[in-house]
Order: structure tokens, then C-alpha cells, then sequence
């Protein structure tokens, strides 16, 4: 039998050949999971753009829907920063409590001679970091 942790490998290794999994960490429950990764992202267009397609494939893989929260265009210590919350979510203030509180925390990290010799994984081209956090709630 396949354990969540493993399908959330399985899910990051076809959702992203470059990811890796940095730390992982049941909460509270089987299908509530706090996961943090590292991948290459290539700035071919906007940054904004490299996240919107990154959480597309994470939406395909897991049948999910998720929409703008916040955007950080310009920051000082990262290229750019975007969070996601689920879309269930999100949609008006009488449906706060649905079932879903998912979200997607995705930092481009920048490129200078500080951050290269902090963080070994920059240095090998691992610029970006996304946490994903999902807390299922079996109640409505």
C-alpha cells in the first residue's frame, strides 16, 4: 500500500522533473500535508507567467483549483514571490469554512554572491522553492 508521503513523491517526480522535496510533515491528519520543494524555474517570459504554469500542471495532477491570493513583484531579497489559495476557498465570505484550505507558496529566489554561498541548492540552479500546504477538512 502506497502511503501519502509517497504519493506526494510520485506526484512531484511526474509534476516536475527537476523538483525535489526539501521537507515533508503530516498535519494533523492522513490527507492533510505540508510539503516544501526545490526546482529549477527558467524565466522565459514573466516570473508571474513561470507560476501560473507550474500551479496548471499541479492543478492537472491533482484535479484541484486554485486562485491568486497575493503577488510580490518587487522584493529585495527574491526575484518574485506568488501565493495560490484553493478555489473553494476563495470564492465569498459565506463559504470561509469549505473543505478545502490548500495553498501554494512559490519564491524565485535571487542570484546574488550572498545567497550563492548560503544555499548550496541556488548554486546548483535550484531557484525556486514552493511550499504546498493542504489541510482537507471532512466536515461541511
Amino acid at each position: 500500500m502506497t502511503t501519502l508521503e509517497d504519493g506526494i513523491r510520485i506526484l512531484f517526480s511526474e509534476l516536475d522533473e527537476n523538483s525535489r522535496i526539501i521537507k515533508y510533515e503530516n498535519v494533523l491528519a492522513d490527507d492533510n500535508f505540508s510539503v516544501l520543494v526545490r526546482t529549477k524555474l527558467k524565466n522565459n517570459d514573466t516570473w508571474s507567467k513561470v507560476c501560473d504554469r507550474w500551479v496548471e500542471r499541479f492543478t492537472i495532477q491533482t484535479n484541484s483549483k486554485w486562485v491568486v491570493k497575493y503577488t510580490f513583484p518587487k522584493i529585495k531579497r527574491m526575484e518574485y514571490r506568488k501565493v495560490y489559495i484553493c478555489k473553494e476557498n476563495s470564492t465569498s465570505r459565506k463559504n470561509h469554512d469549505k473543505s478545502c484550505q490548500g495553498k501554494i507558496d512559490i519564491k524565485v529566489k535571487k542570484y546574488t554572491k550572498s545567497t550563492l554561498k548560503k544555499d548550496a541548492l541556488l548554486k546548483s540552479g535550484y531557484n525556486g522553492e514552493i511550499r504546498v500546504t493542504f489541510n482537507h477538512s471532512h466536515e461541511r
